[in-house]
């Protein structure tokens, strides 16, 4: 392994675990003129005053942004956007609970509406119209650090590294990939999604899995299952999905008050277990 600084640090195994960054590449203009909730200091940059905004991305990200954003800031104007819509991937009624709510909070939803380029002024859409926006937050999605296809592991079309089914590197047996820089099975024969959901359980069984290595034992396979997805709708309100083992929709949903109850409990325990 070679530093920045060009010097070597030899390693018997190594874990790669370098996450995700946001995607500001695949859309002209994002890079220049949107913000981005990627990080902490993202989020630091965002503006605080002025004009409307534009939250570009109706998956997980985008609608609890947007839905912030109108509780936080009343009288600012919130425009969603996205090609599909808010919460498509779960059930009817988890969906109408997220519209209704975004509704009630004031954020416009543009659906069906699909991003060409970011201007200073706004969003473009395909159709060629202008959204005119003070700020554009692009939430469309994540890419992973080219730095494995560079170093030549094995890795897909997006640069995530290839794993077995003990998260070793198909092609550097001691490599170890976790999180949302690794391709990992899951069940169904879907890929496990980019989320701390997977992160937190993949880091941990990776560390298991070289321990057991270097105490001369073979570790299991990894094994994993989705429970639920959790979104926050403003400090008051949410939606708990519960989801069968590949993350697909189940029947039961939680919303209001009760469901923004339990993610914060979730994201205090996902804080609380990422400590070092």
């Amino acid at each position: 392994m070679v530093l920045d600084s060009a010097r070597a640090l030899e390693y018997d195994s190594l874990i790669y675990a370098l996450g995700s960054i946001a995607d500001v590449e695949s859309v002209p203009g994002v890079a220049e003129h949107a913000c981005s909730v990627a990080t902490l200091e993202d989020v630091r940059a965002l503006p605080t005053a002025g004009g409307p905004v534009a939250v570009v991305g109706s998956g997980a990200t985008g609608i609890e942004l947007a839905a912030e954003l109108a509780e936080s800031r009343p009288g600012t104007r919130v425009l969603l956007i996205g090609s599909e819509e808010p919460g498509a991937w779960l059930s009817p009624r988890a969906q109408a609970h997220i519209r209704r709510t975004l509704e009630r909070l004031g954020v416009e939803i543009r659906s069906g509406a699909k991003v060409i380029e970011v201007s200073p002024a706004g969003p473009r859409l395909a159709d060629g119209s202008l959204v005119e926006a003070a700020a554009t937050v692009w939430t469309t999605g994540f890419r992973v650090p080219d730095l494995a296809a560079r170093s030549g592991l094995a890795v897909d079309s997006d640069g995530r590294v290839l794993t077995d089914a003990t998260l070793r590197s198909v092609s550097h047996p001691d490599i170890y990939a976790a999180g949302d820089a690794a391709v990992i099975a899951g069940p169904g024969g879907r890929d496990l999604r980019m989320a701390c959901a997977t992160a937190l359980p993949t880091g941990k069984y990776a560390a298991d899995a070289v321990v057991a290595r270097m105490r001369g034992r073979e570790p299991e396979e990894f094994r994993f299952r989705y429970v639920l997805q959790c979104l926050s709708l403003g400090r008051r309100d949410g939606v708990v999905q519960a989801v069968r083992a590949d993350d697909a929709p189940a029947r039961t949903v939680l919303s209001g008050r009760t469901a923004a109850w339990v993610k914060e409990r979730i994201v205090r325990s996902a804080a609380w277990a990422a400590r070092p």
